[in-house]
């Protein structure tokens, strides 16, 4: 379609404009461009404002109106250029309304599975802390049953545990899991995630090792940032049997590195493609009793949120390298503990 910038008149047609906005060529040349537009006119001077500003675009998303009022979706890529002494528009339209439709269905599909894991997490999450609270209560009143209720309390809250990593990982896939960015001392969060982690640690047979740490402030959310590390060191207890479990911190050039070294199996190439997708640690199945399935994909999620990103790298028998990298702080945590 060619049409002249000053007045949106059409000057010239292809003979596709037929089976797209079912007008023949004669019925649309020296009409103006409102005749395709039709309701959607807004966006059409929305395509002709940024023509006018940059010269050109480039699969812009529009809405067009056939002959017979139906309406169907298109990407536009136009140019600037003159015609006949006149600043003209020239664009090429193509239909993608199946596609734009697909991409509904499936966003609409993934915003359902967020809402029924979401509500399916917070129907479960209160009977299980119940349940918690009374092993808890048991414990206390009842000595001689304290092995079974302390059986009973490590798993409700091995459950709960797994229920708010689905309801996180729900939450951030719908786009309504708050993630603060804001100035964190490192070295407090740190030793508070190393207390945690070590008794985790210890039940596997493993130890902890961490040298020193910098004393930086760090821009990330800090109770997201200690889950991310929990998350780490919990899966390199997991895969790890009677082996040192290290956390280096590095900061260079504005960024803070912390990495989670174990000495467990490893991943080739293949697992190293799922590793953060869902369920990607057990190929794409359900996982076994002892996690969710989505626990790397959540912290992945959680690293990008916060500004930064998760790295890893393994191989089979050298163990895994899960690197949390992070900016650096341009201002003072202002007495954040």
């Amino acid at each position: 379609v060619l049409w002249r910038g000053t007045d949106g008149e059409i000057l010239v047609v292809g003979p596709q404009v037929r089976d797209l906005f079912g007008y023949s060529p004669q019925e649309v040349v020296g009409r103006r461009m409102e005749t395709l537009f039709g309701a959607h006119s807004i966006d059409g001077e929305a395509l002709s404002k940024e023509l006018a500003e940059h010269g050109s675009v480039s699969n812009h998303h529009l809405r067009f109106i056939r002959s017979d009022g139906g309406q169907f979706h298109a990407r536009v890529s136009a140019r600037k250029l003159r015609y006949e002494d006149s600043t003209c528009f020239i664009a090429g339209v193509a239909d993608v309304t199946d596609l734009y439709e697909a991409q509904e269905a499936v966003a609409a599909t993934s915003a359902a599975k967020s809402r029924f894991l979401s509500n399916m997490s917070h129907a479960m999450r209160t009977p299980l802390t119940d349940t918690i609270g009374y092993a808890e209560l048991l414990l206390e009143s009842h000595p001689g049953s304290a092995a079974e209720a302390e059986r009973i309390r490590v798993a409700g809250h091995h459950l709960l545990t797994m229920i708010d990593t689905v309801l996180d990982f729900s939450r951030l896939d719908a786009g309504e899991l708050d993630v603060l960015r804001e100035p964190v001392p490192l070295a407090p969060l740190v030793e508070e995630v190393r207390t945690m982690a070590r008794p985790l640690i210890a039940r596997q047979g493993n130890w902890l090792t961490l040298p020193e740490v910098p004393d930086v402030v760090v821009q990330a959310d800090r109770t997201r940032l200690k889950q991310v590390l929990m998350v780490l060191l919990g899966n390199a207890a997991k895969f790890s049997g009677r082996q040192e479990i290290a956390l280096f911190i590095r900061a260079q050039d504005g960024w803070i590195d912390l990495q989670v070294r174990d000495h467990g199996p490893g991943m080739d190439p293949h697992a190293l493609e799922r590793a953060f997708q869902p369920f990607g640690a057990a190929g794409g199945r359900i996982p076994p009793a002892g996690g969710t399935g989505l626990s790397l994909a959540l912290a992945r999620g959680l690293c990008t949120a916060m500004g930064g990103e998760l790295l890893v790298q393994s191989e089979p028998g050298q163990g895994s390298r899960f690197t949390v990298r992070l900016p650096l702080a341009t201002e003072p945590a202002g007495g954040v503990a």
